[in-house]
């Protein structure tokens, strides 16, 4: 059975997901090629715990997934190790529309994959 699970919010400016720094990634995609992020802000995301794997993508971690991100803001999240923003592994193609990373540490995206597209 496939599944679809869409994200989306108003707008980036007024829709605001804020961990706070409580969570070890703020979305978690694991094996999902039908993910849709849209319209958000997400921040405050903090990678921590762990092995590597767990200190990796504080706002986003996607393993063997294809997440769609369309006009968002990826800010203020942070990792121990890898992508404050958006971590993507498994070799897949996350794809990244009109969207803003930025102030994510230690850097905004990272992991190892075939191919992200961003325009």
């Amino acid at each position: 059975m496939e599944s679809y699970v869409s994200l989306s919010g108003e707008d980036e400016a007024n829709t605001i997901l804020d961990a706070k720094y409580a969570a070890d990634h703020f979305i978690y995609c694991l094996s999902d090629n039908n993910l849709t992020i849209e319209d958000l802000t997400i921040q405050g995301g903090h990678a921590n715990s762990g092995s590597a794997r767990n200190n990796s993508g504080g706002g986003i971690f996607c393993d063997d997934s294809s997440p769609t991100l369309i006009n968002c803001t990826i800010s203020g999240n942070t990792a121990d190790y890898y992508a404050g923003g958006i971590y993507c592994g498994g070799g897949r193609h996350p794809t990244i529309l009109n969207s803003i990373l930025w102030g994510d540490d230690p850097d905004e995206i990272a992991g190892y994959t075939t191919d992200v597209t961003v325009t």
